[in-house]
């Protein structure tokens, strides 16, 4: 939905007034995830030990690192719009900050921070910044890290003692990169999770977003399924897991 603004009153008994709104329609394109494991009635009576709740902690955490990878490659990707979701929408270039052959510094930190106050982000709701455990050394090692109105903050970032990990009126979430290596300005790699890697450039892409500003399509949010004999494979236990959802930048 597209900004208005309101108009002046210069006259008695004026006609009310109608703003026609600009109204944009953006597709996000969900896809099926799932996963499954047996676990093995012989494996088990021998461990002594049921080891089907860590499988499920396990698969729990996939699914996380699943939906990571949804709404990151959202925030980045071509974004479709149009009445038929055929208009492709790149990601603006005026909203990377460039990698300039320096690492994560404060200096690239406060240009973010102006760059989202400019467009009043701040005022609409929590700001999110994914980062990996480089950049975050990388901020440290900065001369500034070390100012007296920095010192105290940047250490318990650092040290995970970041009350909320919040810094700078952001959530800072510490995601690795992609082990892939994907062409360049491209937001996938060899492996499914991770905030963007260039291989070629050797530059990692840190992604500060706002939660209202990406729009999650869920289909189904995550389900267990549990069999405890499958008559097909020998009536050892089956664990399932499924998830359905896509998302798409909504500006």
């Amino acid at each position: 939905l597209g900004s208005t603004k309101m108009q002046k009153v210069t006259a008695s008994h004026q006609d009310s007034p109608h703003m026609e709104m600009n109204h944009g329609l953006r597709w996000a394109y969900p896809v099926a995830y799932d996963w499954g494991t047996l676990v093995d009635n012989y494996d088990t009576a021998r461990a002594g030990k049921d080891p089907l709740g860590d499988y499920r902690e396990a698969a729990a955490m996939a699914l996380g690192r699943t939906k990571d990878a949804v709404i990151l490659d959202a925030c980045t990707g071509a974004a479709m719009s149009g009445t038929n979701g055929s208009t492709s929408n790149a990601f603006p270039a005026g909203n990377v900050i460039a990698a300039d052959n320096q690492g994560f510094t404060f200096d690239k930190l406060n240009r973010l921070t102006k760059a989202l106050r400019a467009n009043y982000a701040f005022e609409r709701e929590d700001i999110y910044f994914v980062h990996d455990a480089h950049a975050l050394m990388q901020l440290i090692s900065d001369v500034y890290a070390s100012h007296k109105d920095y010192v105290q903050t940047v250490e318990a970032l650092r040290d995970g003692r970041l009350p909320g990990n919040r810094f700078m009126n952001m959530t800072w979430i510490c995601i690795e990169p992609r082990k892939g290596a994907p062409t360049a300005g491209a937001a996938s790699g060899d492996n499914d999770w991770g905030i963007p890697y260039n291989a070629t450039t050797d530059v990692t892409s840190c992604i500060a977003f706002s939660a209202s500003r990406i729009g999650l399509a869920v289909v189904n949010e995550g389900e267990f399924d549990f069999d405890p004999k499958r008559s097909d494979k020998k009536f050892n236990p089956y664990l399932y897991l499924k998830f359905d959802a896509g998302a798409v930048r909504r500006e």
